[in-house]
């Protein structure tokens, strides 16, 4: 008897306490169903007009006379070997003794704490060691030390991982130049900006390729010019901690593997496609550090709120959009003619998507889990797939 009251009080323990915790609800393809992202704050806005800036910075610096400057002649070249002026913004004149600037030779500007703002010539392509070593510059307009790769050179680094020196964390706006008679893009060696973590603002010139881990960890970066780059190495910008807004242009045709990865400010992104290109790893998860589609929501910036795509994008790939939970506002481009299976899968926080009159077809499942959808519209004759909006809480869906 006492064995059947032990037997009988054990299955009703079980049957209180449950045989665990339930199974998550799963949709359809049997993954876990979306819940809302947790609501993180967005950065504190940066409403500087940076083009404005870059061009009060340099647009009305006074050319420097010669007497300010020691050089020497060779060849109808002329090197700078010194500066001898008064500091303060300090513009070098395209030619000196007649002949066209082309070097700066070693220590030309060292030890001038004085300097606040320095204009290179374009013509120059050959730099001393330690050209800048000793200076307090806030902002540089130069064309790039390419035969050396990285910009710390310039203040006597040996090497990029020196590129964070106390010497150079007073430069915050950085303009970059190529030579008048470039017959080749512009290229940003790798690792050319690494860890130059007090760069507030980069200018780039046009059609700019970009290399792998370029403008890694720099820190306090809030503006590049993205709209003129070209290619985009891997890691490019990796931990630019500080990026609020990166509108690339649609002459963009490449982007390397975590591009963006740790850009953890990041709340406004355009582009011309999503993924590596327009045909592989079509994928935003992948710009992050996603290495398979299925992992891109925890790679995501969380404050990332609006993507725009521009009149370059003509599909929205299958998952290109799958679980950004903190994505507010998708525009879309009069372009885009079909969006495919689960593009905006798991958007939590969307709450409204506009399809243009061009897209012909949504693809299975395209929306679903959006469980803040509540406006949709598209055209009459667009084909919709199955599912295309399960689990939306839609109010209005609209076929016009």
């Amino acid at each position: 008897m006492k064995q059947v009251l032990i037997l009988l009080c054990a299955v009703a323990l079980l049957a209180s306490c449950g045989a665990g915790p339930a199974a998550p609800a799963t949709d359809p393809v049997g993954q876990t169903a979306p819940t809302a992202t947790p609501d993180v704050p967005d950065p504190t806005p940066d409403d500087t007009d940076y083009p404005a800036l870059f061009e009060r910075l340099f647009g009305d610096v006074p050319v420097n006379g010669e007497s300010d400057f020691a050089f020497a002649v060779e060849n109808g070249s002329a090197t700078v070997t010194a500066y001898i002026g008064a500091g303060g913004a300090i513009r070098v004149p395209d030619t000196l003794g007649g002949a066209t600037v082309t070097a700066v030779g070693d220590g030309a500007f060292a030890g001038r704490d004085d300097l606040e703002t320095l204009i290179l010539p374009d013509t120059v392509t050959d730099f001393g060691s330690g050209v800048l070593a000793g200076t307090a510059l806030a902002a540089l307009r130069t064309p790039f030390p390419l035969s050396v790769g990285y910009l710390g050179f310039l203040w006597g680094a040996a090497q990029y991982l020196e590129n964070s020196q106390p010497a150079l964390r007073s430069l915050k706006y950085l303009e970059l130049r190529t030579h008048p008679d470039a017959d080749a893009a512009f290229c940003l060696p790798p690792h050319a900006l690494y860890e130059c973590n007090d760069l507030v603002a980069v200018h780039l010139p046009n059609a700019a390729k970009v290399g792998e881990y370029a403008f890694c960890h720099c820190e306090s970066l809030r503006y590049v010019n993205a709209g003129v780059i070209a290619e985009i190495g891997a890691h490019a910008f990796d931990s630019c901690f500080e990026l609020r807004t990166l509108a690339f242009g649609e002459g963009l045709s490449r982007i390397g593997f975590a591009a963006l990865r740790d850009c953890s400010s990041l709340t406004d992104l355009t582009l011309p496609f999503l993924g590596e290109t327009r045909e592989e790893n079509t994928y935003l998860g992948y710009l992050f550090g996603a290495e398979t589609v299925g992992f891109s929501s925890g790679f995501y910036s969380p404050v990332l709120r609006r993507v725009t795509l521009t009149s370059g994008c003509a599909v929205l790939p299958d998952f290109a959009l799958y679980e950004c939970r903190s994505l507010q506002a998708v525009f879309l481009p009069e372009t885009l003619t079909a969006v495919g299976a689960r593009a905006l899968s798991g958007c939590t926080s969307l709450t409204s998507l506009a399809f243009p009159a061009s897209c012909a077809s949504i693809g299975d499942a395209a929306c679903a889990g959006c469980i803040s959808l509540r406006s949709v519209t598209y055209a009459p004759s667009a084909e919709i797939g199955v599912n295309a909006f399960l689990g939306c809480p839609l109010d209005s869906r609209t076929a016009g």
